[in-house]
């Protein structure tokens, strides 16, 4: 009975918060919305798992995140109606190793990562992160890399062996260098921490791709409390060259960040144009 219940259950209320986010407006439209795409997250997970459980025995957990990203994103663009406009995905492909960086907004940022999200690249997570369910053991699966944050000495540590790593196997590192969620409603940046650049002059010097995403404030706001539907724009930039710049570290991080300013501000009035 309980089967059958669970069965009909969370379908139907998956369902039901996706057209009352059609229909409602304000904080009731936010509230449905919210608890549609908690739900979405759940079977993104889970699909994440599956996928996980195929790839990984023969050696392909690399392309978890791919497949995981990208299903995840088209059930939410179906089931909340956000439109996505790609830009430039010619890079995403063109170098590896490589490290991508993107700005950081909120918890959309999940959804947008997804229909972007490049082949043999991994995430780096926190170890806390392992016992959440669903979300840990997609996160293990799809071998991404586990740091302990609060250790700073292991987290150095991890970093040498990231980029030892992403040598070897020929992948690619995705980081948000401004460290948090920057919940900006100006078309800003937080300001970059290093870690990203360290670990793209390491070595023999991995490129830097930087991802924008326009921003999300016309659409979503936790603080406002505003869940609708619209346009997200994102770009992939060019590779930025780190070869010789171990000493010069500042330079590579103002340039990218620059350019990914730049790149805010300009697909971020687009966005509006598209509402």
């Amino acid at each position: 009975m309980s089967l059958v219940f669970n069965l009909f259950f969370w379908p139907a209320l998956l369902v039901t918060s996706s057209l009352l986010g059609f229909v409602l407006t304000g904080k009731l439209q936010f509230l449905v919305r919210t608890i549609c795409i908690i739900l979405l997250t759940a079977i993104g997970s889970i699909f994440g798992i599956l996928t996980g459980c195929v790839l990984y025995p023969i050696g392909l957990g690399y392309h978890v995140n791919y497949y995981t990203g990208h299903f995840y994103n088209i059930i939410v663009s179906i089931f909340l109606g956000i439109t996505y406009n790609f830009e430039g995905l010619e890079h995403l492909d063109s170098r590896r190793p490589c490290v991508f960086v993107a700005n950081h907004q909120s918890s959309l940022d999940v959804a947008s990562i997804g229909g972007v999200f490049p082949k043999n690249t991994v995430i780096m997570a926190k170890n806390s992160l392992f016992w959440i369910p669903f979300l840990g053991q997609y996160t293990y699966l799809s071998r991404n890399i586990f740091i302990n944050r609060s250790n700073r000495t292991s987290a150095m540590e991890t970093m040498n062996t990231v980029a030892k790593l992403l040598e070897q196997d020929k992948i690619a590192m995705w980081m948000f260098p401004e460290g948090t969620r920057s919940r900006q409603t100006d078309n800003s940046l937080l300001p970059f921490k290093k870690g990203a650049f360290h670990l793209a002059v390491s070595g023999n010097g991995m490129p830097i791709i930087p991802i924008v995403f326009s921003t999300y404030d016309g659409l979503y706001s936790t603080k406002q409390m505003r869940f609708e539907g619209g346009v997200i724009n994102v770009k992939v930039l060019p590779p930025i060259e780190t070869v010789g710049m171990a000493d010069k570290i500042d330079e590579l991080l103002q340039t990218t960040r620059n350019q990914m300013l730049e790149t805010l501000q300009s697909i971020s009035t687009q966005s509006k144009k598209d509402l």
